[in-house]
Parts: structure tokens; C-alpha cells; sequence
């Protein structure tokens, strides 16, 4: 019964739907088993917590959600309650019980997704360092692995691939010029942060950064992740007096999404634009996918389109929901929900037609022949750009793990991630010859940036 109280993943797409101002003595009314403003006030770190009362302005996500919670809480016992909440610490504190939890947690997910043994300690350890102190990894790894030359090729390339989203706007039919002129701004007002922000690089920074983080070395394990989880929190929490950074770096340094290089003597720039050139452009069309669409150039939920073209948008957003809906998975019975993934899907589409034009103008730009790949003679520039892009989302998963993708992820199966686009894209089927009317060639192509 539970399950009916939450709304659908692919509903939750629509950020005005999401965006609903409260006050803090509304959420009595709608949830009255919790006294809001005590719990708030636990929650939230003391210099904060003091300036709220039952007047302070909240945003809820789902009203309905807290009715249905509360609608549930007056029919479960308060036993069923207490042992879902004591579930859910053992669950969060999971990966640090001993032996016993672990074997119940790997037959898990053995079935979830194939794995068959406990990560080792070492990688256990550095997963929670990176997790936990994203500051202080980033210093570590920059110090030690970053290369300075690497950021600025990054840039380059983040460069034109920022020109090449700005040629395709320029030249779309399906939206009117004053909608145009707005996409373009909002496209050249985006941030870049490549690589690592400058406090990994100055120790004083990273010392008062870290100031208030209290842990001694007789401390144990489980006091060591309390204590940063705590820190942890009441940074996050402290952010709500203060004006938004867009300059803040939020992932570690560490973190690695697509492989980059700057030695382009020894790989070819097809290699980096069909794979890393794709993520910065899959990242930056998701600002104008079915939720970045709604934001304005300042991060506001604004609408700034005209009607006539959001409802264009809209009509090549339903190709595409029509196109991923329609593909069934192998050997599961299941296809994929079109309007859940949409976002990614759209962000996927454009991703890979933007990098594959600022590839072009790179070639055009440096009058000179890519060097050639050791085994890959019998390929071209073109084709060996694709196969760097499919190459990105090789990958296997168990019945059970698909199962799971296609009921709870918003990001479409690997395969269908690589032949979707690429049956969108003319440039693909030219470079290998796909014949009209083929899967990855087909008649009725959907394109939107």
C-alpha cells in the first residue's frame, strides 16, 4: 500500500510542480505527528536554528507525499515505526558492522548487480576519505597526479565545445529569435570548474577549512565517520544564511568521469572529443534538457521561453520519449520508460552532436592529420570519434540489475545510451555506412539540440 503514496520518478521530473512554498506552522497541518519546529531547529546548527519560528518559509517537494506519511503513521503501530527506524541506522551504518553484515550485504548484491566479493580494505578506506573529506582527497591527488598542462587542454576543449552548442542554437528553426537570444546567454553565463579549485593548493585554506573538524587519533572508526558526518552536515546546513557560491567546487578532484590526456602527440583528439568532449556536453546540455530548461541564467525557476517554441520543445521531447519507449531490453521483460530518462536522453543527443562538431572545427582549425592509432589503420578520424564515445558505456549487468535500472534510473540502459544517439545522428551512419532504413540508420530521426 505503501508504494501508492509515492509519487512516480518520472512525475518529479517538472520542477515547478516541486517548487511549493510552506511555512513551517503549514507542515503541522500537513504532517502533525512531528513537531516541525523543534526537529528543524535539532536538525539545522545552533547560529542558524535560532532564526526560525513558525513563519519561516520552507519549499516542499511533495505536499501529498506528507499527507500520505501521515495518513500511514496513524495506521502503523509505533512498534512497526521504532524497528523501520532502527533498520534504517543499521542500514546506513551497514558497510562498517563486522563480518556477519557483511556476508548479508554481499548476497545482496550478488543478485543485484554480480558481485561476488567484499571490497578490500584499501579501497574501502579511500571510497570514505573521498566521500567524507572531498577537500582534503582533491589536495592529495592534485599534489601528486595533476598535471598543470592537463586543466589547460580541459579548458580548450571546454572551449569549443561551449562554441559548438552556441553554432547548433544559432542555427535551429524551432525557436523564435528572443527565445534564441536568451539560450545563447544562459549558455555563455555557464560556470566552468575544470579540474581542482585553489584550495587544493594552499594549506592555509585547507586548514581552516577543515578548523572546526574535532578528530583525535584514539578516537575509533565509528567516531571518526560520526564526527565528519556531523561536520559534514552542519557545513552543508550553514549555507542557508549565506548567498549562493556558483564558484564552489562540489565533487573532488578525484573523481573521475571520462579519461582525458593532454599528450596528443600520442592519442588522437578523436579519442578525447568522441569521450571526454561528449561528458562536457552531455553536462552542459542537461541546462536546457526538460528540467534545466525551466532555470534561468541566474539558477532561478523562471520561464523564459515563448510559447510557440516550449511547445516545439515539447513536441521533440515527445520523439524522444517515443523512441526509448519503444526499445525493448534483451532477455528481460521490460522496456525502457521513455519519460523518466528523458532528461538524460536529451542530454545524451546533444552531448554527442556537440562534441562531434567542435571535433570538426578542431580539424578544421589545425590544418594537420591525427596521428595514427596503433591497430585502428583500417579506421577513420570519424569512426574512431564513435567508437571512443560507445566505448564510454561498455559494460554488463545482471537480469536483476537491469531490472532495477529500468524501474528506478533515470539514465537509459548502456547499449541503448550509445545506439539511441547515434541512430539521431546522420554523421554516424555517413562514417559507417549504415544502410537507409537500418536500426542505427533509420527514416524518422528525433533531434532537439
Amino acid at each position: 500500500m505503501w508504494r501508492c503514496f509515492i509519487e512516480p520518478a518520472a512525475n518529479r521530473r517538472d520542477s515547478s510542480r516541486l517548487y511549493n512554498k510552506r511555512s513551517i506552522a503549514d507542515l503541522y497541518t500537513l504532517l502533525p505527528q512531528i513537531n516541525w519546529l523543534e526537529f528543524l531547529t535539532r536538525l539545522i546548527p545552533p547560529m542558524i536554528g535560532t532564526f526560525l519560528s513558525n513563519s519561516t518559509t520552507v519549499i516542499v517537494q511533495e505536499v501529498d507525499y506528507l499527507k500520505n506519511l501521515s495518513d500511514l503513521l496513524r495506521i502503523t503501530s509505533k512498534r512497526v515505526v521504532s524497528n523501520y527506524i532502527f533498520w534504517r541506522i543499521c542500514h546506513f551504518w551497514n558497510d562498517i558492522l563486522d563480518k556477519s553484515f557483511d556476508s548479508v550485504q554481499l548476497e545482496l548484491m550478488n543478485v543485484l548487480n554480480g558481485q561476488r566479493k567484499i571490497v578490500s580494505r584499501w579501497q574501502h578506506c579511500v571510497q570514505k576519505c573521498e566521500e567524507l573529506l572531498p577537500a582534503a582527497v582533491s589536495a592529495l591527488f592534485v599534489r601528486n597526479h595533476f598535471d598543470s598542462n592537463t586543466k589547460k587542454e580541459a579548458m580548450n576543449l571546454l572551449t569549443m565545445i561551449q562554441k559548438a552548442f552556441q553554432g547548433i542554437v544559432g542555427k535551429i528553426s524551432w525557436m523564435d529569435s528572443d527565445t534564441k537570444k536568451f539560450a545563447l546567454q544562459k549558455a555563455s553565463s555557464i560556470i566552468s570548474k575544470v579540474g581542482y579549485d585553489k584550495m587544493s593548493m594552499n594549506d592555509t585554506a585547507l586548514d581552516g577549512y577543515y578548523a572546526k573538524l574535532d578528530i583525535a587519533s584514539s578516537d575509533t572508526y565509528f567516531e571518526v565517520l560520526r564526527k565528519t558526518a556531523a561536520w559534514n552536515g552542519k557545513k552543508h546546513f550553514s549555507r542557508l544564511n549565506k548567498p549562493f557560491n556558483k564558484y564552489e567546487f562540489t565533487q573532488s578532484a578525484s573523481t573521475l568521469n571520462a579519461y582525458f590526456t593532454h599528450k596528443m602527440n600520442s592519442l588522437c583528439r578523436a579519442v578525447n572529443y568522441g569521450a571526454i568532449g561528449f561528458i562536457m556536453g552531455h553536462e552542459m546540455i542537461h541546462g536546457f534538457d526538460d528540467v534545466g530548461s525551466a532555470y534561468d541564467i541566474d539558477g532561478n525557476l523562471h520561464n523564459w521561453w515563448s510559447e510557440e517554441s516550449y511547445q516545439n520543445f515539447t513536441n521533440k521531447t515527445q520523439c524522444l520519449i517515443d523512441q526509448y519507449g519503444s526499445y525493448q531490453v534483451p532477455n528481460i521483460d521490460f522496456k525502457i520508460n521513455g519519460k523518466l530518462t528523458l532528461g538524460e536522453n536529451i542530454a545524451d543527443n546533444g552531448g554527442i552532436k556537440q562534441s562531434y562538431q567542435a571535433y570538426q572545427e578542431f580539424i578544421s582549425q589545425s590544418n594537420q592529420s591525427e596521428p595514427v592509432l596503433p591497430g585502428m589503420l583500417d579506421y577513420t578520424s570519424d569512426q574512431i570519434f564513435f567508437l571512443s564515445y560507445a566505448q564510454i558505456y561498455c559494460g554488463h549487468g545482471t537480469k536483476s540489475a537491469q531490472i532495477e535500472g529500468i524501474l528506478t534510473d533515470d539514465h537509459s540502459p548502456q547499449r541503448y545510451r550509445v545506439n539511441g544517439p547515434l541512430s539521431n545522428l546522420a554523421e554516424f551512419s555517413e562514417a559507417f555506412d549504415c544502410p537507409l532504413g537500418s536500426n542505427l540508420n533509420p527514416i524518422k530521426r528525433c533531434s532537439i539540440w
